[in-house]
């Protein structure tokens, strides 16, 4: 998590986000849940520092709230960045809002649905969820990404995801700040999960990782999320696969082969220790990289058949 150096200025508010100015960074640091006072309070700390980063911690909140805040956000220019944990509205709208909206090594977004409590039963808000998804195509984030992630947890449930999912889904902007939206590649994981008609996310690699020998396949085994990127971009191998006539079927096959190969070359010098978690995540994000290209390649494809 980032440090948080000298802080000359705080605001809170019962049962709100506490607002912590980090002086050396021109950041507002926001911690707790989101409330209507909110953006109101973000403002006032604004006009009296000039901050233009707002660094995020949250579980969420009002909806209503979250979006005045992403409005202040937006209004001045703000990045957004997440260096621990961000849910619900966090992660589905305040996000979204920033100039860049970026999170660290170690964060994670929480995905779940909106949901109305009638009587014994929740079921899904869907004037909430829509209202989630069009305001993230406001700002240049796939309507795709919330409907997929939000669908793998129930009401009492989150869907976490770091930033090796985040990015194949769109939902982390380049360091740049270009947004997903603004680049037709910039959500493989989107566009393949449309493709595959898998909803239902995949949670294991692409192949058995009980016969797992090399670094990477460890690797893909040993990472929750870039299992799933590439359980996704294996759906999305066998889909073209089927849809090629023989001699076609031939060729691909060997590309992969190849494409294999040359991603093992590029991603396994960077494996550190398999027993360091955190020792890997450079070669994890190498992979998902690597891996998000192939998808791209295979998407076009699909596109041409």
């Amino acid at each position: 998590m980032i440090a948080l150096a000298t802080m000359f200025l705080s605001m809170s508010h019962l049962n709100a986000l506490t607002f912590t100015v980090v002086s050396e960074i021109d950041a507002i640091y926001a911690k707790g849940e989101i409330v209507s006072s909110d953006a109101d309070h973000l403002l006032t700390l604004i006009e009296a520092t000039g901050a233009d980063t707002l660094l995020i911690e949250s579980g969420g909140g009002s909806v209503t709230a979250a979006i005045s805040v992403a409005e202040v956000i937006k209004l001045n220019d703000m990045r957004v960045h997440v260096p621990d944990m961000c849910a619900s509205a966090c992660a589905a709208i305040i996000f979204t809002a920033g100039r860049t909206s970026t999170m660290s090594n170690s964060a994670k977004l929480g995905f779940h649905q909106c949901y109305v409590q009638d009587k014994f039963d929740a079921r899904s808000d869907d004037f909430c969820n829509e209202l989630m998804r069009k305001y993230a195509v406001q700002n240049g984030f796939p309507y795709g990404t919330l409907k997929i992630l939000a669908a793998n947890a129930g009401p009492s449930e989150m869907y976490w995801i770091t930033r090796t999912l985040a990015t194949c889904y769109g939902w982390h902007t380049s360091w740049a700040g270009e947004k997903p939206l603004m680049n037709d590649e910039a959500q493989p994981c989107v566009q393949a999960v449309i493709r595959t008609d898998t909803e239902d996310l995949p949670y294991g690699p692409s192949f058995d990782c009980r016969k797992a020998s090399t670094q990477i396949e460890l690797l893909i085994c040993f990472d929750d999320d870039l299992a799933i990127v590439d359980s996704i971009m294996g759906n999305l191998y066998w889909t073209v696969m089927g849809k090629l006539r023989t001699s076609a079927k031939v060729m691909l096959k060997q590309q992969q082969r190849n494409w294999i190969f040359s991603r093992n070359a590029k991603c396994e010098p960077q494996i550190k220790d398999l027993e360091e978690y955190y020792g890997t995540r450079e070669a994890v994000h190498c992979m998902s990289k690597v891996i998000q290209d192939r998808m791209n390649y295979l998407v076009k494809m699909d596109k041409a058949i």
